[in-house]
Protein backbone atom coordinates (compact mmCIF):
# COMPACT_ATOMS: atom_id res chain seq x y z
CA UNK A 1 0.00 0.00 0.00
CA UNK A 2 2.87 2.36 0.76
CA UNK A 3 4.35 1.82 -2.70
CA UNK A 4 1.03 2.18 -4.47
CA UNK A 5 0.13 5.33 -2.59
CA UNK A 6 3.61 6.76 -3.13
CA UNK A 7 3.16 6.33 -6.86
CA UNK A 8 -0.29 7.90 -6.58
CA UNK A 9 1.17 10.95 -4.86
CA UNK A 10 3.74 11.30 -7.61
CA UNK A 11 0.87 11.15 -10.08
CA UNK A 12 -0.67 14.12 -8.24
CA UNK A 13 2.53 16.10 -8.70
CA UNK A 14 4.25 15.57 -5.35
CA UNK A 15 8.03 15.95 -5.68
CA UNK A 16 10.93 15.60 -3.27
CA UNK A 17 10.83 18.32 -0.65
CA UNK A 18 7.10 19.06 -1.07
CA UNK A 19 4.95 19.12 2.06
CA UNK A 20 1.93 16.81 2.41
CA UNK A 21 -0.48 17.53 5.25
CA UNK A 22 -2.19 14.67 7.13
CA UNK A 23 -5.34 15.40 9.14
CA UNK A 24 -6.31 11.86 10.07
CA UNK A 25 -7.34 9.86 13.13
CA UNK A 26 -5.26 6.87 14.24
CA UNK A 27 -6.12 4.67 11.25
CA UNK A 28 -3.87 2.61 8.93
CA UNK A 29 -4.18 5.27 6.20
CA UNK A 30 -2.19 7.63 8.45
CA UNK A 31 0.82 5.31 8.59
CA UNK A 32 0.56 4.35 4.90
CA UNK A 33 0.40 8.04 3.91
CA UNK A 34 3.25 9.08 6.18
CA UNK A 35 5.62 6.39 4.93
CA UNK A 36 4.64 6.90 1.28
CA UNK A 37 5.26 10.65 1.49
CA UNK A 38 8.69 10.12 3.01
CA UNK A 39 9.62 7.31 0.61
CA UNK A 40 9.28 9.68 -2.35
CA UNK A 41 11.42 12.30 -0.59
CA UNK A 42 8.59 14.60 0.46
CA UNK A 43 7.77 15.87 3.96
CA UNK A 44 4.94 14.62 6.19
CA UNK A 45 3.02 17.32 8.10
CA UNK A 46 0.64 15.64 10.58
CA UNK A 47 -2.11 17.76 12.15
CA UNK A 48 -4.40 16.73 15.01
CA UNK A 49 -7.84 15.74 13.65
CA UNK A 50 -9.56 17.97 16.21
CA UNK A 51 -7.83 21.15 15.04
CA UNK A 52 -10.20 23.85 13.85
CA UNK A 53 -10.32 25.67 10.51
CA UNK A 54 -8.13 28.59 11.59
CA UNK A 55 -5.43 26.27 12.93
CA UNK A 56 -5.59 24.11 9.79
CA UNK A 57 -5.24 27.07 7.43
CA UNK A 58 -2.41 28.58 9.52
CA UNK A 59 -0.38 25.36 9.38
CA UNK A 60 -1.16 24.59 5.72
CA UNK A 61 -0.10 28.07 4.62
CA UNK A 62 2.91 28.17 6.91
CA UNK A 63 4.34 24.92 5.50
CA UNK A 64 2.99 25.57 1.98
CA UNK A 65 1.32 22.17 1.80
CA UNK A 66 0.72 20.85 -1.75
CA UNK A 67 -1.57 17.93 -0.84
CA UNK A 68 -3.96 17.53 2.09
CA UNK A 69 -5.09 14.07 3.22
CA UNK A 70 -8.01 13.79 5.62
CA UNK A 71 -10.94 11.56 6.53
CA UNK A 72 -14.58 11.89 5.59
CA UNK A 73 -15.36 11.69 9.31
CA UNK A 74 -13.57 14.99 10.01
CA UNK A 75 -14.04 16.81 6.70
CA UNK A 76 -16.16 19.67 8.08
CA UNK A 77 -13.33 21.78 9.50
CA UNK A 78 -11.18 21.17 6.41
CA UNK A 79 -14.02 22.45 4.22
CA UNK A 80 -14.29 25.57 6.40
CA UNK A 81 -10.56 26.13 5.93
CA UNK A 82 -10.57 25.52 2.15
CA UNK A 83 -11.15 29.16 1.06
CA UNK A 84 -8.02 30.20 2.97
CA UNK A 85 -5.70 27.44 1.75
CA UNK A 86 -3.20 29.14 -0.56
CA UNK A 87 -1.06 26.25 -1.81
CA UNK A 88 -3.12 23.02 -1.52
CA UNK A 89 -3.75 21.56 -5.00
CA UNK A 90 -5.55 18.34 -4.09
CA UNK A 91 -7.47 17.03 -1.09
CA UNK A 92 -7.55 13.25 -0.61
CA UNK A 93 -10.30 11.69 1.51
CA UNK A 94 -9.80 8.46 3.46
CA UNK A 95 -12.56 6.15 4.72
CA UNK A 96 -14.73 6.92 1.68
CA UNK A 97 -15.32 5.74 -1.87
CA UNK A 98 -15.19 8.17 -4.80
CA UNK A 99 -18.99 8.30 -5.10
CA UNK A 100 -19.22 9.37 -1.46
CA UNK A 101 -17.17 12.56 -1.84
CA UNK A 102 -17.56 15.74 -3.86
CA UNK A 103 -15.93 15.90 -7.30
CA UNK A 104 -13.34 18.38 -6.01
CA UNK A 105 -11.94 15.66 -3.73
CA UNK A 106 -10.16 12.39 -4.46
CA UNK A 107 -10.90 9.16 -2.60
CA UNK A 108 -7.89 7.50 -0.93
CA UNK A 109 -9.35 4.09 -1.81
CA UNK A 110 -9.83 5.13 -5.43
CA UNK A 111 -6.18 6.17 -5.67
CA UNK A 112 -5.03 2.86 -4.18
CA UNK A 113 -7.20 0.98 -6.70
CA UNK A 114 -6.01 3.15 -9.60
CA UNK A 115 -2.40 2.27 -8.79
CA UNK A 116 -3.11 -1.41 -8.09
CA UNK A 117 -0.27 -2.58 -10.32
CA UNK A 118 2.22 0.10 -9.24
CA UNK A 119 3.69 -2.03 -6.47
CA UNK A 120 7.31 -1.05 -7.02
CA UNK A 121 8.61 2.27 -5.70
CA UNK A 122 12.26 3.24 -5.63
CA UNK A 123 12.91 5.32 -2.51
CA UNK A 124 14.41 8.78 -2.95
CA UNK A 125 17.81 9.00 -1.27
CA UNK A 126 18.10 11.94 1.10
CA UNK A 127 20.85 13.32 3.26
CA UNK A 128 20.27 12.16 6.83
CA UNK A 129 19.61 15.73 7.98
CA UNK A 130 17.09 16.71 5.30
CA UNK A 131 13.54 17.23 6.60
CA UNK A 132 11.13 14.29 6.35
CA UNK A 133 8.68 15.35 9.08
CA UNK A 134 7.24 18.69 10.21
CA UNK A 135 5.52 18.45 13.58
CA UNK A 136 3.65 21.50 14.83
CA UNK A 137 3.50 22.35 18.52
CA UNK A 138 0.10 22.15 20.20
CA UNK A 139 -0.18 25.90 20.71
CA UNK A 140 0.06 26.11 24.51
CA UNK A 141 2.03 29.37 24.21
CA UNK A 142 0.62 30.88 21.02
CA UNK A 143 0.35 29.92 17.36
CA UNK A 144 1.60 26.39 16.56
CA UNK A 145 5.25 26.36 15.43
CA UNK A 146 6.71 23.89 12.94
CA UNK A 147 9.52 21.64 14.20
CA UNK A 148 11.77 19.97 11.62
CA UNK A 149 12.67 16.30 12.00
CA UNK A 150 14.83 14.05 9.85
CA UNK A 151 15.24 10.36 9.13
CA UNK A 152 18.16 10.37 11.58
CA UNK A 153 15.83 11.68 14.29
CA UNK A 154 13.46 8.74 13.79
CA UNK A 155 16.32 6.29 14.30
CA UNK A 156 17.80 8.21 17.23
CA UNK A 157 14.66 8.24 19.37
CA UNK A 158 13.89 4.60 18.63
CA UNK A 159 17.41 3.55 19.61
CA UNK A 160 18.03 5.93 22.53
CA UNK A 161 14.62 5.87 24.22
CA UNK A 162 12.61 2.89 22.95
CA UNK A 163 15.50 0.40 23.04
CA UNK A 164 17.43 1.58 26.10
CA UNK A 165 14.52 2.65 28.30
CA UNK A 166 11.52 0.56 27.22
CA UNK A 167 13.58 -2.46 26.14
CA UNK A 168 11.77 -2.63 22.79
CA UNK A 169 11.72 -5.94 20.94
CA UNK A 170 10.06 -7.59 17.93
CA UNK A 171 7.58 -9.37 20.18
CA UNK A 172 6.06 -6.11 21.46
CA UNK A 173 2.65 -4.74 20.54
CA UNK A 174 2.54 -0.97 20.98
CA UNK A 175 -0.82 0.66 21.59
CA UNK A 176 -2.50 3.59 23.25
CA UNK A 177 -4.51 6.78 22.96
CA UNK A 178 -2.19 9.61 21.77
CA UNK A 179 -2.76 11.01 18.30
CA UNK A 180 -0.26 10.00 15.62
CA UNK A 181 -0.18 13.71 14.73
CA UNK A 182 1.68 14.60 17.93
CA UNK A 183 5.23 13.64 18.87
CA UNK A 184 4.17 11.34 21.72
CA UNK A 185 1.84 9.27 19.54
CA UNK A 186 3.94 9.54 16.39
CA UNK A 187 6.97 7.98 18.07
CA UNK A 188 5.04 5.53 20.26
CA UNK A 189 2.73 4.18 17.55
CA UNK A 190 4.76 4.59 14.35
CA UNK A 191 8.47 5.32 14.77
CA UNK A 192 9.42 3.11 17.72
CA UNK A 193 7.50 -0.08 16.90
CA UNK A 194 8.41 -0.08 13.20
CA UNK A 195 12.09 0.54 13.94
CA UNK A 196 12.13 -2.55 16.16
CA UNK A 197 10.04 -4.82 13.95
CA UNK A 198 7.13 -4.77 16.38
CA UNK A 199 3.37 -4.40 15.92
CA UNK A 200 1.12 -1.35 16.37
CA UNK A 201 -2.44 -1.39 17.69
CA UNK A 202 -4.48 1.59 16.45
CA UNK A 203 -7.69 2.88 18.03
CA UNK A 204 -9.22 3.88 14.69
CA UNK A 205 -11.71 6.69 14.19
CA UNK A 206 -13.65 6.03 17.37
CA UNK A 207 -13.55 8.66 20.12
CA UNK A 208 -11.79 7.90 23.37
CA UNK A 209 -13.79 5.58 25.60
CA UNK A 210 -11.91 3.95 28.49
CA UNK A 211 -13.74 0.63 28.09
CA UNK A 212 -12.91 0.53 24.35
CA UNK A 213 -9.23 1.06 25.16
CA UNK A 214 -9.25 -1.87 27.57
CA UNK A 215 -11.01 -4.03 24.97
CA UNK A 216 -8.26 -3.28 22.45
CA UNK A 217 -5.52 -4.07 24.96
CA UNK A 218 -7.09 -7.48 25.56
CA UNK A 219 -7.87 -8.13 21.88
CA UNK A 220 -4.46 -7.10 20.49
CA UNK A 221 -2.39 -8.24 23.50
CA UNK A 222 -0.75 -4.83 23.87
CA UNK A 223 2.56 -4.95 25.74
CA UNK A 224 3.67 -1.28 25.64
CA UNK A 225 0.80 1.05 26.48
CA UNK A 226 0.97 4.80 25.80
CA UNK A 227 -1.42 7.25 27.46
CA UNK A 228 -1.55 10.75 28.96
CA UNK A 229 -2.43 11.32 32.64
CA UNK A 230 -5.87 12.73 31.81
CA UNK A 231 -6.80 9.53 29.96
CA UNK A 232 -5.20 7.33 32.63
CA UNK A 233 -7.48 8.98 35.22
CA UNK A 234 -10.54 8.03 33.17
CA UNK A 235 -9.26 4.46 32.76
CA UNK A 236 -8.42 3.77 36.41
CA UNK A 237 -11.85 5.09 37.39
CA UNK A 238 -13.21 1.81 35.94
CA UNK A 239 -12.22 -0.08 39.09
CA UNK A 240 -15.44 -2.07 39.16
CA UNK A 241 -15.10 -3.13 35.50
CA UNK A 242 -11.39 -3.98 35.75
CA UNK A 243 -12.00 -7.70 36.33
CA UNK A 244 -13.81 -7.99 32.99
CA UNK A 245 -10.58 -7.50 31.03
CA UNK A 246 -7.40 -9.51 30.65
CA UNK A 247 -4.64 -6.91 30.79
CA UNK A 248 -1.86 -9.35 31.63
CA UNK A 249 -0.05 -8.68 28.33
CA UNK A 250 0.91 -5.12 29.35
CA UNK A 251 4.48 -5.05 30.59
CA UNK A 252 4.88 -1.26 30.85
CA UNK A 253 2.62 1.79 30.94
CA UNK A 254 4.18 4.96 29.53
CA UNK A 255 3.02 8.42 30.51
CA UNK A 256 3.98 11.88 29.23
CA UNK A 257 2.46 15.15 28.04
CA UNK A 258 1.64 16.45 31.52
CA UNK A 259 2.86 15.60 35.04
CA UNK A 260 1.82 12.28 36.56
CA UNK A 261 1.46 12.85 40.33
CA UNK A 262 2.39 10.03 42.74
CA UNK A 263 -1.26 9.28 43.54
CA UNK A 264 -2.05 8.64 39.87
CA UNK A 265 1.18 6.67 39.39
CA UNK A 266 0.16 4.31 42.18
CA UNK A 267 -3.38 3.94 40.82
CA UNK A 268 -2.15 3.11 37.30
CA UNK A 269 0.47 0.68 38.60
CA UNK A 270 -2.13 -1.15 40.68
CA UNK A 271 -4.74 -1.15 37.86
CA UNK A 272 -2.44 -2.59 35.18
CA UNK A 273 -0.13 -4.58 37.46
CA UNK A 274 3.07 -3.36 35.79
CA UNK A 275 5.62 -0.57 35.99
CA UNK A 276 4.67 2.97 34.98
CA UNK A 277 7.43 5.00 33.32
CA UNK A 278 7.06 8.76 32.98
CA UNK A 279 9.18 10.77 30.58
CA UNK A 280 9.79 14.38 29.67
CA UNK A 281 9.96 15.14 25.97
CA UNK A 282 8.84 17.84 23.58
CA UNK A 283 7.75 18.29 19.98
CA UNK A 284 11.06 19.97 19.19
CA UNK A 285 13.13 16.95 20.32
CA UNK A 286 10.55 14.38 19.13
CA UNK A 287 10.62 11.98 22.09
CA UNK A 288 11.68 11.63 25.72
CA UNK A 289 15.11 12.92 26.75
CA UNK A 290 14.53 12.35 30.48
CA UNK A 291 12.73 9.21 31.67
CA UNK A 292 12.13 6.87 34.56
CA UNK A 293 13.64 3.40 34.09
CA UNK A 294 12.74 -0.08 35.17
CA UNK A 295 14.07 -0.37 38.71
CA UNK A 296 14.72 3.37 38.88
CA UNK A 297 11.40 5.10 39.55
CA UNK A 298 10.54 7.87 41.96
CA UNK A 299 6.82 8.62 41.67
CA UNK A 300 6.37 12.24 40.62
CA UNK A 301 9.86 12.50 39.12
CA UNK A 302 10.40 12.43 35.34
CA UNK A 303 13.52 10.37 35.92
CA UNK A 304 17.08 10.37 34.59
CA UNK A 305 18.60 11.48 31.27
CA UNK A 306 17.90 9.04 28.43
CA UNK A 307 21.10 7.36 27.14
CA UNK A 308 22.54 9.52 24.37
CA UNK A 309 21.34 12.79 25.94
CA UNK A 310 23.03 15.13 28.37
CA UNK A 311 20.79 17.39 30.45
CA UNK A 312 21.71 20.34 32.62
CA UNK A 313 19.78 22.98 34.55
CA UNK A 314 20.79 26.63 34.37
CA UNK A 315 19.65 29.91 35.89
CA UNK A 316 18.60 33.05 34.02
CA UNK A 317 22.24 33.92 33.22
CA UNK A 318 23.09 30.34 32.17
CA UNK A 319 25.01 29.28 35.27
CA UNK A 320 24.32 25.69 36.33
CA UNK A 321 21.98 25.45 39.28
CA UNK A 322 22.87 23.37 42.36
CA UNK A 323 20.91 20.38 43.64
CA UNK A 324 17.37 21.29 44.65
CA UNK A 325 17.33 24.65 42.84
CA UNK A 326 14.95 25.17 39.93
CA UNK A 327 16.56 25.92 36.58
CA UNK A 328 15.92 26.03 32.85
CA UNK A 329 16.25 22.63 31.11
CA UNK A 330 19.03 22.52 28.50
CA UNK A 331 19.62 19.38 26.43
CA UNK A 332 22.29 18.15 24.04
CA UNK A 333 22.10 14.89 22.11
CA UNK A 334 21.46 13.28 18.72
CA UNK A 335 18.44 15.52 18.08
CA UNK A 336 18.49 19.31 18.07
CA UNK A 337 15.81 21.96 17.88
CA UNK A 338 15.14 23.16 14.32
CA UNK A 339 12.19 25.47 13.79
CA UNK A 340 10.53 25.91 10.42
CA UNK A 341 10.99 29.49 9.21
CA UNK A 342 11.28 30.94 12.74
CA UNK A 343 14.79 32.41 12.97
CA UNK A 344 14.08 34.44 16.11
CA UNK A 345 12.67 31.43 17.97
CA UNK A 346 15.59 29.33 16.70
CA UNK A 347 18.18 31.77 18.05
CA UNK A 348 16.37 31.93 21.37
CA UNK A 349 16.17 28.13 21.74
CA UNK A 350 19.67 26.96 20.75
CA UNK A 351 22.72 28.45 22.42
CA UNK A 352 26.25 27.06 21.99
CA UNK A 353 24.83 23.71 20.92
CA UNK A 354 22.48 23.40 23.90
CA UNK A 355 18.74 23.11 23.24
CA UNK A 356 16.54 25.09 25.62
CA UNK A 357 13.16 23.35 25.78
CA UNK A 358 11.28 26.01 27.75
CA UNK A 359 10.83 23.61 30.68
CA UNK A 360 11.92 24.22 34.26
CA UNK A 361 12.95 21.54 36.71
CA UNK A 362 15.19 20.76 39.64
CA UNK A 363 17.49 17.81 40.30
CA UNK A 364 17.75 15.87 43.55
CA UNK A 365 20.89 14.42 45.15
CA UNK A 366 20.50 11.13 43.25
CA UNK A 367 20.31 12.87 39.88
CA UNK A 368 16.55 12.48 39.36
CA UNK A 369 14.81 15.38 37.61
CA UNK A 370 11.56 16.88 38.92
CA UNK A 371 9.49 18.87 36.42
CA UNK A 372 8.24 22.21 37.74
CA UNK A 373 6.54 23.70 34.67
CA UNK A 374 7.01 25.62 31.47
CA UNK A 375 9.22 28.68 31.97
CA UNK A 376 6.28 30.95 31.10
CA UNK A 377 4.06 29.10 33.58
CA UNK A 378 6.36 28.98 36.62
CA UNK A 379 5.26 31.57 39.17
CA UNK A 380 7.93 33.80 40.72
CA UNK A 381 6.62 35.01 44.09
CA UNK A 382 9.10 36.92 46.24
CA UNK A 383 12.16 34.61 46.39
CA UNK A 384 10.23 31.49 45.45
CA UNK A 385 9.55 29.65 42.21
CA UNK A 386 6.19 27.91 42.39
CA UNK A 387 5.11 25.07 40.11
CA UNK A 388 1.54 25.51 38.84
CA UNK A 389 1.24 21.73 38.55
CA UNK A 390 1.97 21.20 42.25
CA UNK A 391 -0.74 23.68 43.25
CA UNK A 392 -3.20 22.23 40.72
CA UNK A 393 -2.59 18.73 42.07
CA UNK A 394 -3.34 19.91 45.61
CA UNK A 395 -6.50 21.72 44.44
CA UNK A 396 -7.70 18.63 42.56
CA UNK A 397 -7.84 16.67 45.82
CA UNK A 398 -10.59 18.93 47.19
CA UNK A 399 -13.98 17.22 46.84
CA UNK A 400 -15.55 20.29 45.21
CA UNK A 401 -12.92 20.74 42.50
CA UNK A 402 -13.43 19.18 39.07
CA UNK A 403 -10.55 20.99 37.34
CA UNK A 404 -8.08 23.72 38.22
CA UNK A 405 -5.58 25.93 36.41
CA UNK A 406 -3.02 28.09 38.17
CA UNK A 407 -1.13 31.17 36.94
CA UNK A 408 0.89 33.99 38.44
CA UNK A 409 -0.67 37.46 38.53
CA UNK A 410 1.12 40.76 39.23
CA UNK A 411 1.60 41.85 42.84
CA UNK A 412 3.41 45.00 43.99
CA UNK A 413 5.04 43.39 47.02
CA UNK A 414 5.86 39.88 45.77
CA UNK A 415 6.15 40.41 42.02
CA UNK A 416 3.56 37.69 41.47
CA UNK A 417 1.00 35.81 43.54
CA UNK A 418 -0.81 32.58 42.77
CA UNK A 419 -4.25 32.75 41.18
CA UNK A 420 -6.40 29.65 40.63
CA UNK A 421 -9.20 29.21 38.12
CA UNK A 422 -11.49 26.44 39.32
CA UNK A 423 -14.26 24.44 37.66
CA UNK A 424 -16.55 23.04 40.36
CA UNK A 425 -18.08 19.58 40.39
CA UNK A 426 -21.82 19.23 40.03
CA UNK A 427 -23.65 19.91 43.29
CA UNK A 428 -21.25 22.63 44.48
CA UNK A 429 -21.96 26.37 44.30
CA UNK A 430 -19.38 29.14 44.15
CA UNK A 431 -19.16 31.23 47.33
CA UNK A 432 -16.66 33.15 49.42
CA UNK A 433 -16.91 30.44 52.07
CA UNK A 434 -16.00 27.71 49.56
CA UNK A 435 -13.18 29.86 48.20
CA UNK A 436 -11.65 30.18 51.66
CA UNK A 437 -12.23 26.50 52.46
CA UNK A 438 -10.32 25.49 49.31
CA UNK A 439 -7.49 27.88 50.15
CA UNK A 440 -7.12 26.44 53.66
CA UNK A 441 -7.36 22.90 52.26
CA UNK A 442 -4.36 23.59 49.99
CA UNK A 443 -2.35 25.21 52.81
CA UNK A 444 -2.61 21.99 54.81
CA UNK A 445 -1.13 19.98 51.93
CA UNK A 446 1.66 22.12 50.49
CA UNK A 447 3.74 25.05 51.74
CA UNK A 448 1.38 27.92 52.63
CA UNK A 449 3.20 30.39 50.33
CA UNK A 450 2.16 28.20 47.36
CA UNK A 451 -1.56 28.38 48.15
CA UNK A 452 -3.64 30.56 45.81
CA UNK A 453 -4.12 34.11 47.03
CA UNK A 454 -6.88 34.58 44.47
CA UNK A 455 -9.49 32.05 43.36
CA UNK A 456 -11.94 32.52 40.50
CA UNK A 457 -14.67 30.00 39.73
CA UNK A 458 -15.21 29.42 36.00
CA UNK A 459 -17.41 27.24 33.80
CA UNK A 460 -14.53 25.78 31.77
CA UNK A 461 -10.79 26.09 31.17
CA UNK A 462 -9.16 26.91 27.81
CA UNK A 463 -7.32 23.84 26.50
CA UNK A 464 -5.45 22.52 23.49
CA UNK A 465 -6.76 19.52 21.54
CA UNK A 466 -4.58 17.26 23.70
CA UNK A 467 -6.13 18.58 26.90
CA UNK A 468 -3.25 20.81 27.96
CA UNK A 469 -4.33 24.00 29.69
CA UNK A 470 -3.68 27.19 27.70
CA UNK A 471 -2.30 29.21 30.57
CA UNK A 472 -1.12 31.92 28.20
CA UNK A 473 -4.77 32.72 27.44
CA UNK A 474 -5.55 33.00 31.14
CA UNK A 475 -2.54 35.30 31.61
CA UNK A 476 -3.61 37.44 28.64
CA UNK A 477 -7.12 37.71 30.04
CA UNK A 478 -5.77 38.79 33.43
CA UNK A 479 -3.44 41.35 31.86
CA UNK A 480 -6.31 42.90 29.89
CA UNK A 481 -8.47 43.00 33.00
CA UNK A 482 -5.82 44.68 35.10
CA UNK A 483 -5.01 47.19 32.38
CA UNK A 484 -8.68 48.03 32.10
CA UNK A 485 -9.08 46.75 28.55
CA UNK A 486 -12.42 45.33 27.38
CA UNK A 487 -12.77 41.53 27.40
Amino acid sequence: MVNRFGNALRGLGVEAGDRVMLILPNIPEFIVSSLAVQKIGAVTVPVHPMFRADEISHIANDCEAKILITSIQILDEVEKAQPNLKTVRHTVIAEAEQNEVKDVYISFNELIDRYEDATELQPVRLDQDEPVLLLYTSGTTGQPKGCIHTARHYLAVADCYAKNVLMASESDVWGGTPSLAFAYGHTGLLCNPLRHGATTSLMGSIKFYPAHVLELIEKHRVTVFYCVPTAYRAIVALKQERKKYDLSSVRVCVTAGEPCPPTLYNEVREFFGCEVLEHLGCTELLDGFISSRFGHVKPGSVGLPVPGFEVRLVDDVENETPVGVVGHVAVIGPIGIRYWRSPDKQAESVKQGWNYTGDMAYRDEEGFFWFVGRSDDVIKSAAYRISPHEVEDALAKHPAVAEAAVIGVPDQERGQVVKAFIVLKQGFTASDALREAIRQFVKRRIAPYKAPKEIEFVGELPKTQTGKIKRHLLRSMETERREGKPG
